[in-house]
């Protein structure tokens, strides 16, 4: 856990407050000269929005909450493209009027996320036992290293079968 957060959380937030301390990430890069700076920057931004983010913003769900209920003969590509429209469409509806982004997400997200509370709450009482999965092989033998390089890696096979 210890090297996940390092890399997922410290990291990050030093990345955050160098950026800042240079007033931007165009003069930050713009030390080693006005093209390194423009292409950097351009990268930089490719890979955190198009090239990672916006992909994972769709897999990972997709991965987590559907896939693992597919049908083994199911065309994955197919329903991890129906599902990534309807996701995006959902976003983009969410976003299109920005005022109303809180107001559209607390309507059917705060009561559904507390009824899925209850509802795992009520679970828990009257059928759950505590039954711990054991680490992955590779995180009992070396975990910070493991955290630090590969984050918590749930999308594994492995993973998916020690959740489920």
């Amino acid at each position: 856990m210890a090297g996940f957060l390092l890399t997922a959380v410290v990291l990050p937030v030093l990345g955050v407050i160098v950026v800042a301390r240079f007033d931007g990430l165009d003069k930050l890069s713009g030390k080693a000269g006005k093209r390194f700076a423009f292409i950097s920057t351009v990268l930089i931004y490719l890979s955190i929005g198009p090239g990672l983010g916006i992909p994972r913003a769709a897999s990972v769900p997709f991965e987590m909450a559907v896939s693992p209920y597919l049908p083994n003969d199911a065309n994955r590509t197919l329903w991890m493209v129906l599902y990534s429209a309807l996701f995006f469409l959902v976003a983009l509806w969410l976003c299109l009027n920005p005022g109303k982004l809180v107001q559209r997400i607390g309507k059917v997200l705060t009561p559904s996320l507390l009824i899925l509370l209850v509802l795992l709450f009520i679970s828990f009482v009257t059928k759950g036992n505590v039954n711990v999965a054991p680490a992955l092989d590779s995180y009992q033998s070396s975990a910070f290293l493991k955290g630090f390089t590969e984050g918590s890696d749930y999308s594994s096979p492995q993973a998916v079968r020690v959740l489920n």
